[in-house]
């Protein structure tokens, strides 16, 4: 029994052994998976980093193609205005230029109009000369006596000059006296209306330099001129019929002349304000 108990344990120590070797089995495995792993992992962490680096490279490197499009874009804009003006100072030296000629050959056929009325000139002074020295002796003449008409003629417009300025001068004198006539004129103008906007501003009505006309606005809104009556003692003295009045009735403008109250139309009214009195 003893000797059965001990091959017993000792096939389970044996087992035992085999099981701590497949577990030490296992565990060297798993630290060369986990070893493994960790170097995957920093190989991947190091891949990360360097697709980052590449990817932070690529765009700065985007960034400076950006930059220099942009450049690229603002110099082909420039070269492009810079053509467009080469374009159309050719265009304006091409113009230039067919102006040149045609004005050349303008000048050309100037020169030679001129060269053939030079000719034509010449031949025509030839003749001239000829013809003046036939005719020289028989115009002397009458050059003389044309001479003498212009001299005589002469002193009458110096004379009729003369009267020219001396009219123009009593014009000119006239015309002073009218002018500080008018300012005069325009001067006493200016005193009235001054007098008159005084005496609208001191009273409710404006009267004329007589003391015989007032201009009135009555209670209705309406216009009035009044002439003083001599009716002090019976009323106001501008208390009659308006002489001139001027109004509306609705949308329609108004505007009547009135005639002078007659002797007995006065008498009427004074004694009408009598009995109204007693």
């Amino acid at each position: 029994a003893s000797q059965k108990l001990c091959t017993e344990m000792a096939n389970e120590h044996q087992q035992t052994r085999i099981s701590a070797v497949g577990l030490a089995t296992e565990l060297n495995e798993l630290r060369d998976a986990l070893s493994k792993e960790s170097q995957s992992y920093q190989e991947s962490t190091s891949s990360v980093q360097r697709w980052v680096t590449e990817t932070m490279a690529l765009k700065q490197a985007l960034q400076d193609e950006e930059i220099a499009q942009a450049a690229l874009t603002h110099s082909v804009a420039e070269n492009k205005q810079e053509l467009d003006k080469q374009v159309a100072l050719g265009k304006t030296l091409a113009e230039a230029t067919a102006e040149y000629k045609s004005g050349k050959e303008e000048l050309w056929q100037a020169m030679s109009s001129v060269e053939e009325s030079n000719k034509q000139t010449v031949k025509d002074v030839e003749s001239l000369r000829l013809r003046t020295q036939h005719m020289e002796v028989q115009r002397l003449g009458q050059v003389t006596r044309q001479l003498d008409e212009l001299t005589a003629q002469q002193g009458d417009t110096v004379g009729k000059l003369d009267r020219v300025e001396q009219a123009q001068s009593s014009g000119q004198k006239s015309m002073s006296a009218k002018l500080e006539h008018q300012m005069n004129e325009l001067k006493q103008a200016q005193t009235m209306l001054t007098q008159l906007s005084e005496q609208s501003t001191s009273h409710e009505f404006i009267e004329s330099k007589d003391h015989q006309y007032r201009l009135c606005v009555t209670m209705d809104g309406d216009i009035g001129i009044f002439r003083r009556s001599g009716w002090g003692k019976h009323g106001s003295e501008f208390g009659a019929v308006p002489r001139w009045h001027a109004g509306a009735v609705g949308e329609k403008a108004l505007c009547s002349v009135n005639r002078e109250t007659q002797s007995y139309e006065k008498d009427r009214f004074l004694a009408l304000v009598n009995r109204e009195q007693r």
